[in-house]
């Protein structure tokens, strides 16, 4: 009996790690991406071409993503693996706009995701369903949605 509950909280404890570094990526990632911006007349590419590329170097002209945002997004992937080996990165971006999303390893509640996003925004993002948590406007492009007021 003892020896289940100290294995909930180590497991809840490694989670809790994991959400952690996944955070300290992505704020990483934020940064390198107006470094990006700025770098390529201030243009974040599009989902093709751009910024969310994870791969480095060049194509057609364009500077994909450094070394070090390819690193961190691997690494980000290697954290978050479901129950399914699968492991769950939503990125978008258009030429004014850009969102990084990558769903947190302790979800108490509803799909938890840690979001960052060109207007500015590093937040934990809550909802049901993972087709809205990134949304796009025509106006201000891509952003990391609000959090669905019934996931507490």
């Amino acid at each position: 009996m003892l020896s289940s509950i100290v294995f909930a909280s180590l497991g809840n404890a490694r989670a809790k790690a994991a959400d952690a570094a996944i955070i300290e990526d992505l704020i990483g990632i934020r940064t390198s991406a107006e470094t990006y911006f700025q770098e390529n007349g201030n243009n974040y590419g599009n989902y093709s071409e751009g910024f969310c590329l994870a791969t480095s170097g060049t194509q057609g002209g364009v500077t994909k993503l450094s070394p070090d945002v390819v690193k961190a997004i691997q690494h980000i992937k290697t954290l978050n693996v479901d129950e399914y080996g699968a492991s769950r990165v939503w990125c978008a971006s258009d030429a004014k706009s850009y969102v990084v999303a990558a769903k947190l390893k302790h979800q108490p509640d509803c799909i938890n995701v840690y979001c960052v996003d060109s207007k500015g925004t590093a937040k934990i993002v809550k909802h049901q369903n993972s087709a809205y948590l990134i949304l796009f406007d025509s106006t201000i492009g891509f952003y990391c949605s609000d959090s669905n007021p019934q996931c507490g």
